[in-house]
C-alpha cells in the first residue's frame, strides 16, 4: 500500500545517506560548533545545518574533538572529512576544498584597562598578547613576524583569560562570543574587561572539505545557500563587555 510506498522511500533515503566525520577545533567556537558542557553535546550552527541535512536523508554525521592543526592533517590522512575554518588558518589551503562562507568571524582584543577611541593596532609596542597555542591569528600575524607584539601562549582559552586576569599578558585575543562566554563566570565577575573599539580581524567561516569529496561539496554549498537565509534565526548577538 501507500504507507509501505512511503516506508520504502525513507528506507531508500536513510540507507543513501553519507556518513561524514567533523572535527570540532576544542573548546569550539560559539555560536558555531562547541561542545556544551551543559548538554555533554555538540551544539551550534554547523550541528543544526548538518541535523537538517540528516533529516533530508543526504548525511549522517559525527562530530570529535581535536584542534586545528590535527584537523587538517586528519583531512590529509583521510581520517576525518570536514571541519570549520577559515582557509587563512590552514597550512596548506591547495590541499582541501573549500565551501562557500557561512558566516563572519570577528576576533577581538580585551584587556583589563579601557582602550583608547582611536585605539590602533600600530600603537602598540612590545606589548604580550595572549593567544592559543594552535591557532593563527590573520590580523595580528604580521605583527608577531616583525616582533612588534609577543605571542603568549595558552593550552585553552580559559587559560587565556586567566593569564590575562592575572596580567601575564596586555591584551587577550578571542572571537566576540566565546569571550562573552568565559568572562560571564563567576570567577571573572571581579573584573571589569573591556573590548577593542575595533575587530583585530574579521573573516568569513567556511567547511573545509576532505578534497576527494567533491559531490559533497556540492551538496554542501547547495544547501548552505538555503540555509544562509535563516541564518539570523540561528545566531544572537553576544551580550557585549564593557
Amino acid at each position: 500500500g501507500l504507507s509501505a510506498l512511503i516506508s520504502c522511500i525513507n528506507y531508500a533515503q536513510t540507507s543513501a545517506a553519507k556518513h561524514i566525520i567533523i572535527t570540532v577545533n576544542s573548546p569550539g567556537s560559539l555560536p558555531y560548533l562547541f561542545f556544551d558542557t551543559n548538554t555533554q553535546q555538540y551544539s551550534g550552527l554547523v550541528v543544526d545545518f548538518f541535523q537538517e541535512l540528516q533529516q533530508k536523508g543526504l548525511f549522517i554525521p559525527t562530530f570529535i574533538d581535536s584542534n586545528q592543526a590535527r584537523s587538517e592533517q586528519f583531512l590529509i590522512e583521510g581520517k576525518a572529512d570536514i571541519y570549520l575554518a577559515n582557509p587563512a588558518w590552514i597550512n596548506d589551503p591547495t590541499n582541501v576544498l573549500t565551501s562557500i562562507p557561512i558566516v563572519e568571524h570577528a576576533t577581538y582584543l580585551y584587556s583589563l584597562m579601557p582602550f583608547e577611541p582611536n585605539f590602533s593596532l600600530d600603537t602598540l609596542i612590545n606589548k604580550r598578547i595572549c593567544t592559543h597555542h594552535t591557532y593563527k591569528y590573520s590580523g595580528l600575524q604580521g605583527y608577531f613576524a616583525a616582533h612588534q607584539l609577543e605571542r603568549v601562549d595558552a593550552s585553552d582559552q580559559t587559560t587565556m583569560a586567566t593569564m590575562l586576569t592575572n596580567k601575564r599578558c596586555d591584551y587577550l585575543v578571542m572571537n566576540d562570543y566565546n569571550a562573552a562566554a568565559i568572562f560571564s563566570e563567576s570567577s571573572y565577575c571581579n573584573f571589569t574587561i573591556y573590548q577593542s573599539p575595533q575587530a583585530t580581524s574579521v573573516v568569513n567561516l567556511h567547511l573545509i572539505i576532505r578534497p576527494e569529496l567533491i559531490e559533497v561539496k556540492s551538496i554542501i554549498d547547495k544547501e548552505l545557500k538555503l540555509f544562509s537565509t535563516r541564518l539570523p534565526a540561528f545566531i544572537s548577538t553576544p551580550s557585549l563587555l564593557v
